[in-house]
């Protein structure tokens, strides 16, 4: 009986010590009933370096292409193709993105469409870019002159694109390590942040403000340790954030009424306010009474937000 005992858990032990070699965790059930478990990145072997940034990216939006993955990070390839610091996953395969970047990317994002990039980089496909660049599905291109150092966060706000980390111009404009770039200019935003070895690490939205997050000290005029939000006035009646009030703006309204939930996952970026078109101080499902006054907007005042 010992015998059998000790032959019985001996093949336990071989067993469990070939599943660790396999990179396998054995654990307990968990107590919620659901079976899970870590798996092995996608694609074998995985990348040869360290990824920092992942993110999704649909090539051609609402067509018929497959949304990608994309992974940035300090690497040299992925699964067995090489990809300089950026490369997608179609769901069975690794694609490089042009012949990425000579350096890091640390942080990425989507805008209008195209696939942004940006780290501690000086060039993007062989084409000098400072820091950031965008991939418009063929080729990598610049934002303007980039900034004079690393980019650590990217997000999207009121339609534009915001970019933070430890850099002191962007554009050639002074600006304290947070900027906009509103589609062919970047400017600063206000003073931005400062303190001793400041920086932006992170960026989100939250409630229609811009929330900025990091080792810094101040922000603008006001002590903000380590995080700070960024306010802007609503664009009323722009309700999907593109910085007009035209009829593409209807759906949307549509949604913030039926689905504010829905419509404030969707549009995440836009400020609540935008469909208070009446001024009562109410928004989303409990916001009836702006639908007339929208109504009145789209037919008087279409055009670019004030």
């Amino acid at each position: 009986m010992y015998r059998e005992l000790a032959r019985i858990a001996m093949g336990r032990a071989l067993c469990s010590f070939v599943l660790a070699a396999a990179g396998v965790v054995l654990c307990a059930p968990s107590t919620s009933g659901q079976e899970c478990d870590w798996l092995p990145g996608e694609g074998i072997p995985g990348t040869n370096w360290p990824v920092f940034a992942a993110g999704t990216w649909d090539p051609d939006g609402e067509g018929p292409e497959p949304e990608l993955l994309i992974v940035g990070g300090g690497f040299g390839a992925a699964g067995d193709v090489v990809a300089n610091g950026i490369a997608a996953w179609n769901g069975s395969a690794w694609q490089p993105l042009g012949s990425g970047m000579n350096g890091p990317i640390l942080a990425l994002t989507v805008y209008n469409g195209e696939l942004i990039a940006a780290g501690e980089f000086t060039t993007a496909g062989g084409v000098p870019c400072s820091s950031i660049a965008r991939w418009n599905g063929s080729a990598w291109q610049p934002l303007g002159s980039g900034v004079n150092g690393d980019v650590l966060a990217l997000t999207v706000y009121n339609g534009e694109l915001i970019a933070g980390g430890d850099f002191w111009t962007v554009g050639g404009a002074p600006c304290n390590k947070i900027a906009r770039w509103d589609g062919s200019a970047w400017q600063p935003l206000g003073s931005g942040v400062e303190g001793d070895y400041a920086s932006v690490w992170a960026l989100s939205v939250y409630n229609g403000e811009l929330i900025a997050g990091g080792g810094f000290e101040t922000a603008g005029d006001y002590v903000s340790s380590c995080w700070a939000r960024w306010s802007c006035p609503a664009c009323v009646g722009d309700l999907n954030c593109d910085g007009f009030i035209d009829l593409a703006d209807i759906n949307p309204f549509v949604l913030y009424l039926s689905n504010y939930t829905a419509w404030l996952t969707e549009f995440a970026a836009c400020n609540p306010l935008s469909g208070d078109i009446n001024g009562d101080g109410t928004y989303g499902q409990e916001s009836l009474g702006d639908i007339n006054p929208f109504v009145d907007l789209l037919m008087t005042g279409q055009g670019p937000c004030p």
